[in-house]
Parts: structure tokens; sequence; C-alpha cells
């Protein structure tokens, strides 16, 4: 019947619309991967849910994936500290909120967000890019839709200088818009 495959890079997030409880089902592929919801992007991480028969498949074709031992020992660690898990889903959620906030007190409306990030499709993306590239902050710029994704700053000065740049951009977008 062919496969399905599903990637799941931000579910940690959101555990419970997690598919991997659905496994093994015929066809089915689960992606997940490990650094985005633990903060290791770095780290290289992640892992395969599908029928044992499909992985044997899977693994004869893409051969062996090289993981170092730190990164397994962190990986199982880090994945067992469902207290730790806990917390951070709280601490995304109240950061994830301060963000939008933020954006929509410099009239920038999120049109998609998660708790890891918040998303504005504007048609002043490329300005804004360009203007927070000037203030030493890089964003991400898409084209299809102009859009651009917002992270959530790491510490408080990271949200003072974010907070900064959106009052400044806010404030040439209307004086040039409305002059």
């Amino acid at each position: 019947y062919g496969w399905l495959i599903i990637d799941e890079a931000f579910i940690d997030t959101t555990p419970q619309l997690s598919l991997a409880s659905h496994n093994p089902k015929s066809g089915l592929i689960i992606l997940r991967s490990f650094g985005k919801f633990f903060g290791l992007a770095g780290i290289r991480l992640g892992f395969i849910c599908a029928q044992p028969q499909l992985l044997a498949q899977l693994s004869a074709h893409l051969g062996p994936w090289a993981t170092s031992n730190p990164a397994r020992w962190i990986g199982m660690t880090a994945l067992q500290d469902t207290s730790w898990h806990q917390t951070a889903r709280q601490n995304l959620i109240k950061d994830s909120s301060r963000l939008q906030t933020l954006l929509n007190q410099n009239n920038l409306t999120p049109t998609g967000s998660c708790p890891l990030f918040q998303w504005v499709s504007t048609a002043q993306a490329k300005h804004i890019h360009a203007q927070l590239a000037q203030q030493g902050i890089w964003s991400r710029l898409f084209s299809a839709p102009l859009s651009l994704p917002f992270g959530l700053p790491e510490n408080e000065s990271d949200w003072q200088r974010l907070d900064t740049a959106l009052k400044h951009i806010s404030k040439l977008h209307f004086t040039e818009t409305d002059g």
C-alpha cells in the first residue's frame, strides 16, 4: 500500500499528539529528532519508529548511521529525565506566549506557532529580516510565503535585545508608511 512518513521533530513539546503509540502499523514511519526540544541540535541524534520488517529494510538500504557514545549517553539520560520534560514544557509554553505578546506589541501578528517558535507571515518580512540583521539578530527568511520564524530568546538579555530591535523596526516601518 505504500508508506506514510510522519516527521515528529517538534512533538516533544506536545507528546500527547505523537503517533508513536500507534506503531507498529503497516507502512507507518515516524521520524523523531532529539535536538529541538532539548536544545541540543548539534548532538545529531534521532530515531525511527516503524514495524520491525520495515526497520530492517531501511537499515539494509541506508546502512549504519554512526552515533557517538557520548551522544547516546546524553540522549538516554535526557530522555529518562521526565521531570525535566514537564518543567521544560511549562517554560516553553510561558516563553512562547511571551514571544507572541512581544511580536503583537510590535505590529507583528504570528500566523502560526508551536512552543518553540512563532511564525510571522508578512509582506514586510524582507525588510524586517534586514533590519534584524543590522542589529545583530539573525533570522531565517522564507520566500513562499514571505515570512519569518521567531525562535525563543535564550536569556533575559536576548529578550531585551529582541524587544529593542522590534520597537526600532516598528517605528521605522510606520514612519516610512505613514509619511
